[in-house]
């Protein structure tokens, strides 16, 4: 991303606020985050009596936010063909399953069915976006099915490759993988393993682009029974530089991966020059629940336990070419906390945790969750809850510490979320100044029946209130106990209502 640096300071100028407005200076941090965006999208159609479901679709589609566009249009607008023929074909097969579902139901057959499809990045650089796509689906019948596939487009072009373009020598490839998954799995376990490879189209495999290499998905009935699984095999650049094209080469300098669960990844990890085997997993309890993270290199495993039930791993490679594997794991109430895993002398450890998660929003206009999947090690997006004259949530942009931790660019959190604050009565503030965050020593009061947005704060002892006008004041609360105190004063005496959340 040689364009970057130009970009943000484009960007920043171009987004200078005026009025330096809580709005705008939300606005301005956001688009100065490269990320891959994944909008999500969800339909489901109910028994009107009964309000069982016949059937629900939640699919995932791609976009850059605006730094990572303007370096890469072509790409975009490659993503956005792409969003649209998704959404199209996502929106027919809904509507098909819709009527099958009520069908059944008439016929008092089971009915409720649903397909579920999503994206992550599998690698974002200079050279490709490649985006994994996993789906499951029921639509009838003793079960349901599950496959992964992949999208990988040129990074300069926004073509979408085929695998032909990337693979210069295909009967070689076919004889490469069928040596790979003899070696990986139980031979007895496949059909016609020769015949099955040798007959294959090119178009008809499945696979994605990593930082290493190429990994192939095997999908259920593909080459082994439903209850085999999926198998994978991903073949290395540098293990077998002839079977390539050149057109993709391994990754180099600072990118992004978001590994898979359960299926294996190949990268350098500790630094030595040698490619390490990180397989990512969760561990179960005795009651068959997550009990916790799992992480294996190399054969040698790290656990983790962890009150969660959803994670996303993402691996940043940085500059000096050191790797650092956040875990954003979701607890109950949608707590986010961040598990930092490094990796030293063929082994991972932890380095640290903190809270918050990778940025994620909401598309009005879709109506579904946005997830903002860093691209640059050097500057990531870390939402947090914030309980401050309520509970918000707080973004802070950090870069990747020494020791694997993020480190923020900034104190304060921008506060990214929320309803207006009503003054109760008369509320004395400092004048505070809207761009550098710094007091300008000026007494101001707040009169009763104003409204407030809650502008930054650095979640402590002070909050940066935006008036109507555009003007900022900061207020500074005590927050040793409860209830909290400003000038001291109950902060209830204040305010009309303080939306804090359990």
């Amino acid at each position: 991303m040689k364009k970057l640096a130009a970009l943000l300071f484009a960007c920043a100028l171009a987004l200078m606020p005026s009025a330096a407005s809580a709005a705008s200076a939300a606005a301005q941090e956001e688009l100065m985050i490269p990320s891959v965006v994944i909008t999500e999208r969800s339909r489901a159609d109910y028994n009107e009596e009964t309000w069982d479901t016949y059937c629900s679709f939640r699919w995932a589609v791609p976009s850059l936010d605006p730094v990572l566009a303007a370096e890469y249009p072509a790409l975009q607008e490659a993503l956005l063909a792409f969003t649209e023929a998704e959404d199209a074909e996502k929106t027919s097969r809904y509507e098909e399953m819709c009527y099958d579902s009520r069908q059944s139901a008439i016929e008092g057959l089971p009915y409720e069915a649903f397909l579920e499809s999503s994206l992550s990045v599998e690698r974002m650089d200079d050279q490709v976006l490649c985006l994994r796509q996993y789906s499951s689906s029921y639509t009838g019948g003793a079960h349901g099915y599950y496959y992964c596939t992949g999208h990988t487009f040129d990074a300069q072009t926004g073509e979408k490759l085929a695998l032909t373009d990337v693979i210069a020598d295909e009967q070689q490839m076919r004889a490469v993988l069928e040596e790979e998954l003899l070696a990986a799995y139980d031979p007895e376990m496949f059909f016609d393993l020769h015949e099955t490879l040798t007959a294959c189209p090119m178009e008809d495999f499945s696979w994605t682009v990593g930082p290493a290499g190429v990994t192939f998905f095997f999908n259920p009935y593909e080459i082994a029974a439903y209850a085999a699984g999926m198998q994978t095999v991903t073949l290395s650049f540098a293990r077998y530089p002839e079977l390539f094209t050149g057109r993709v080469t391994a990754a180099s300098g600072a990118f992004v991966t978001c590994p898979a669960e359960g299926i294996p990844f190949i990268l350098d990890l500790d630094g030595d020059g040698a490619e390490d085997n990180l397989l990512i997993g969760r561990g179960m309890d005795e009651n068959y629940m997550f009990s916790g993270y799992e992480i294996t290199m190399n054969g040698q495993t790290l656990k983790g336990e962890y009150d969660w039930f959803e994670m996303m791993p993402v691996l940043l490679h940085t500059a000096d070419g050191k790797c650092w594997l956040y875990l954003d794991c979701v607890s109950e109430n949608e707590y986010h906390g961040i598990s930092v895993i490094g990796f030293a002398d063929g082994a991972p450890y932890l380095a640290g945790t903190i809270p918050g998660g990778f940025g994620r929003g909401y598309d009005e206009a879709a109506e579904g969750t946005r997830l903002y999947v860093p691209a640059d090690p050097s500057c990531l997006r870390v939402d947090t809850r914030i309980n401050m004259l309520g509970t918000w949530q707080g973004r802070r942009i950090c870069s990747v510490g020494a020791d694997g931790l993020p480190v923020p660019q900034k104190e304060w959190y921008t506060v990214t979320t929320g309803m207006p604050l009503k003054t109760i009565a008369s509320l004395s503030a400092q004048g505070v100044d809207a761009e550098s965050a710094e007091t300008t020593g000026e007494a101001v009061t707040v009169p009763a029946g104003e409204e407030l947005r809650l502008a930054r704060t650095d979640g402590e002892t002070w909050a940066d209130l935006c008036r109507p006008d555009g003007s900022m004041v900061r207020v500074y609360v005590d927050t040793s106990g409860w209830p909290r105190m400003i000038n001291g004063m109950d902060e209830d005496s204040y305010f009309e209502m303080l939306p804090y959340a359990g």
